[in-house]
């Protein structure tokens, strides 16, 4: 094999051939359907817990955007329906454990675990919470990160998402220490 025959370590001749094996293909499909399903699962609702505002925290969607479409389990109604804080976190997780490289999942974990939802900076006291309110705990964040480098060592996002983790929690803990 030649330099050019080899792509991140993988011989793409005998990479390529395998894509062409119907299995192969189908279970390629399977995981994008899923992966997709997924997405669409978690932005909708995003936005429901946003109160339809749109895609981002306070934020309206862009008008080239298509509307999110409701889950299909959900009934049209006047009022929005609200997500758990912790599914979202879930379903976050599931994803990049997938694909560690959008970086919109990252964003908006990161708001999930700082309790920003629906534009408020607090949240409703929930057992699986920190002393703070919020969702965060620093090993859960960590190990996700860890599990998503080991993926793919290259996703910056989980790099990013990984600093950011450290320094909220210097940040908490320096907070903690000079109010006592």
């Amino acid at each position: 094999a030649t330099k050019r025959d080899i792509m991140h370590g993988r011989n793409r001749v005998k990479y390529k051939a395998q894509l062409a094996n119907p299995e192969v293909a189908a279970n390629l499909s399977k995981k994008a359907l899923t992966w997709n399903t997924l997405t669409k699962d978690l932005l909708s609702r995003r936005q429901q817990n946003l109160g339809g505002v749109g895609v981002g925290v306070g934020a309206s969607a862009p008008p080239s955007a298509p509307p999110v479409p409701s889950p299909p389990d959900s009934t049209p109604t006047a009022t929005h329906t609200y997500t758990d804080p912790t599914i979202l976190l879930q379903l976050t997780e599931k994803l990049l454990t997938v694909n560690p490289d959008p970086s919109h999942l990252w964003n908006h974990r990161r708001e999930l675990l700082l309790g920003k939802v629906n534009g408020s900076s607090t949240v409703d006291p929930v057992e699986n919470r920190a002393a703070d309110g919020s969702l965060f705990t620093v090993e859960d964040e960590l190990t996700l990160t860890a599990t998503c480098l080991q993926r793919n060592p290259k996703a910056y996002g989980a790099w990013f998402h990984r600093k950011w983790c450290l320094r909220h929690h210097l940040r908490r803990i320096n907070s903690n220490t000079s109010t006592t």
